[in-house]
């Protein structure tokens, strides 16, 4: 880093130098030499005393260049490791090779002999030795952030901990020091390095000989462990939001699951419930029709199954229209529940994007599925039309009814469902319901993406 002392001792040896000179050469000349000298030879050793000046100054000033500039280069050379190394940490390579890009600019920055990255373990003492340059893995242990005579430096003070001679330093006397007595080092350097004012660990420089390490080298090591802890936070970010995506993940197929699959089962189920009592009555012969078609119905559960886990669209929209769908729900109820059924399509039927069909199809099964199993019906309704700038679902049926509060109080996952599904197209579910007096589910959802 540059030090403006520097500039500052140019800026004054600059402008006071010359000038302190040219008095003192003056009064040289008039109070020494011109008494006793003739002027000839006075006027000559004035000169001479002159010429040396000017190269004694020149000297002088091109050394403190010499300095400068060895400064500017070193200064120059660190802040171009600090951006390479931000690159890195944006291009999000591998953590590891993060944080041994870390440890080696460390070493051949400060002049160490050996650099260890420390990462502090979740019970909060443990700091597990990550990446290291200088010394084999072999010699290096995790320590005890508290135990450790040098990792606590930085733990009592906060900030970067200097030790010049581990001997002679009263701070570390009588404490463990681990790195230091297994890589055989004299003077170190720690630096702590944190996220959202949580230590995430510590990044050590160390060598052989005494008081290698000062303010700039803490200052740029500094600088390097806080990109150190940009690496960390942004890979634990990483995979917190991959565990997120895999949570999500689950969730999609439960509710496919549930919404698909398992309302298939069912109504495979009271057919063949329906089917075994008529075996009991009739020829098996005058069955085997259903029979198949019950076979052939729970094939087509398998291969939805196999569609939900992939994310794909269940059967019953594949290749065919939402309408069709819905006429094929209605079909089905009627089989399985002898109920009538009346499907409804005003024209012109709003066109919906995949999503949006397949969240209004799964709320249609899903009500569809509710009035079969639970509501002791004798008519379904459903009807499909387009009001305004959006698509209308109108599920109907004049079973016993339910109270959708109750209901919802004591979690009931089918409901639950249909409200995700119309949240996740921004549409709006309404359910009109009570004792006696049958239930209507109404689902509206916007043509067009809603802007935020």
């Amino acid at each position: 880093m540059l030090d403006r002392d520097v500039l500052k001792t140019l800026r004054w040896v600059a402008v006071v130098a010359p000038l302190a000179f040219l008095v003192g050469l003056a009064l040289l000349l008039e109070l020494a030499l011109r008494p006793r000298l003739p002027d000839g030879v006075a006027f000559g050793l004035a000169g001479s005393v002159a010429a040396l000046g000017v190269a004694a100054f020149s000297w002088g000033i091109f050394a403190l260049l010499e300095r400068f500039q060895a400064r500017l280069e070193r200064s120059a050379r660190e802040w171009r490791a600090l951006f390479e190394l931000g690159q890195e940490v944006t291009a999000a390579p591998d953590i590891g090779t993060l944080l041994e890009s870390v440890t080696e600019r460390a070493q051949r920055l400060t002049g160490a002999d050996v650099a260890v990255l420390f990462l502090l373990e979740p019970d909060g003492d443990t700091l597990q030795p990550t990446a290291h340059r200088g010394c084999p893995a072999g010699v290096l242990a995790p320590v005890s952030l508290r135990g450790d005579g040098l990792q606590a430096l930085v733990l009592e003070g906060g900030g970067p901990a200097v030790v010049a001679d581990v001997r002679s330093d009263g701070r570390t006397a009588g404490r463990p020091l681990a790195v230091i007595e297994s890589v055989g080092l004299t003077s170190a350097l720690v630096v702590p390095f944190s996220a959202k004012g949580k230590l995430l660990g510590t990044l050590m420089a160390g060598h052989r000989q005494p008081g290698r390490f000062g303010p700039q080298e803490a200052e740029l090591l500094q600088a390097l462990a806080d990109w150190a802890a940009v690496a960390v936070e942004t890979h634990r970010l990483y995979e917190a939001t991959k565990s997120l995506a895999l949570l999500e993940e689950r969730e999609r197929i439960a509710r496919d699951l549930h919404d698909g699959v398992i309302q298939s089962l069912y109504a495979t189920g009271l057919a063949l419930e329906a089917l075994s009592e008529r075996l009991e009555q009739e020829e098996p012969g005058r069955v085997r029709p259903q029979l198949e078609s019950a076979i052939d119905a729970l094939e087509r559960v398998m291969q939805d199954i196999r569609d939900y886990i992939y994310g794909l669209r269940p059967r019953a929209l594949r290749g065919e229209d939402l309408a069709e769908g819905l006429r094929e729900l209605a079909r089905g109820a009627g089989e399985v529940a002898g109920l009538q059924t009346q499907v409804e399509l005003e024209e012109p039927l709003p066109r919906l994007d995949g999503e949006r069909a397949l969240a209004v199809y799964h709320v249609a099964q899903e009500a569809v599925s509710n009035v079969v199993r639970h509501a002791g019906a004798t008519r379904l309704r459903l009807r499909l039309a387009r009001r305004g700038q959006a698509a209308v679902l109108e599920v109907e049926d004049d079973g016993v009814g339910f109270d959708p509060e109750a209901h919802r109080d004591h979690g009931g996952q089918g409901l639950r469902n249909m409200a995700d599904r119309a949240r996740s197209v921004q549409g709006q579910l309404t359910v009109d319901s009570g004792p006696g007096r049958g239930t209507r589910v109404c689902l509206e959802v916007p043509l067009e993406e809603v802007k935020l």
